[in-house]
């Protein structure tokens, strides 16, 4: 007389359907690691048709933005700790505060970085390329700069994406 619970869990499922599930959750975070690789290989296809300088200026440049990027990978691990267990905890207003608070931080991080390449790409891509390759930091710095607009962006959807998940 008492009620039925269902309990098919992946463990019961088919083969097929258990790997459907495994890409339906595992496809939104491997989409966020393969969008920087994946913009820097456009980018070398867009500017290797331009001249040598850019195309070895895009050396540094797309290392200094990518490393940046995992410097910031704290706010992805923060917010899936955070928000799973005040999901365990089944408390949506907690849930809702840490990410409404996550998004704040990764805004204010994303802006600061902004800033930084703003004011410090330059130097920072000075230090990086080292002496002998001082020629290449104009080019480089343009590049630097212009993927600086979109770090409020790329942090807030970092964080977005993974209290998604």
């Amino acid at each position: 007389m008492g009620m039925e619970v269902k309990t098919e869990g992946l463990e019961n499922q088919s083969m097929w359907n258990q790997m459907k599930e495994i890409v339906k959750f595992t496809a939104p975070a491997t989409g966020l690691w393969i969008c920087g690789p994946l913009m820097s290989l456009i980018d070398t296809a867009v500017i290797g048709q331009g001249s040598s300088i850019e195309l070895a200026a895009l050396g540094p440049a797309t290392v200094v933005c990518d490393y940046l990027t995992c410097v910031f990978m704290f706010l992805s691990i923060a917010t899936s700790n955070m928000v799973a267990t005040s999901l365990a905890k089944q408390d949506k207003n907690e849930v809702q505060r840490q990410i409404s608070v996550l998004l704040f931080i990764g805004l204010t991080c994303g802006l600061l970085m902004f800033l930084f390449t703003r004011f410090c790409g330059s130097w920072e891509l000075t230090v990086f390329a080292a002496t002998n390759n001082v020629h290449i930091v104009p080019a480089a710095n343009t590049y630097v700069q212009f993927r600086g607009l979109a770090w409020p962006t790329v942090l807030v959807g970092l964080v977005a994406q993974t209290a998604r998940c």
